[in-house]
């Protein structure tokens, strides 16, 4: 079950909540934030993009914003 427009991802060691980001340049969405950190070859918890998204609107050279899917 969706809540809030997060998702259920499984680490190996308990279950945490995700929400999917959109790189808007790339217009690519990735399930999480961690996951979007691993494709520009960052740590996972790094808070570039977090920070991105709540404060400087830039990480990496892109725009970022919480991917909110219509109809849910």
């Amino acid at each position: 079950k969706i809540k809030n427009n997060r998702q259920p991802a499984i680490t190996a060691s308990k279950k945490v909540w995700c929400r999917k980001v959109i790189c808007i340049e790339l217009n690519k969405i990735f399930d999480s934030i961690a996951e979007a950190n691993q494709f520009f070859n960052r740590k996972p918890t790094a808070s570039n993009i977090h920070n991105a998204i709540n404060k400087t609107n830039t990480a990496y050279g892109y725009h970022w914003k919480y991917f909110i899917q219509e109809g849910i």
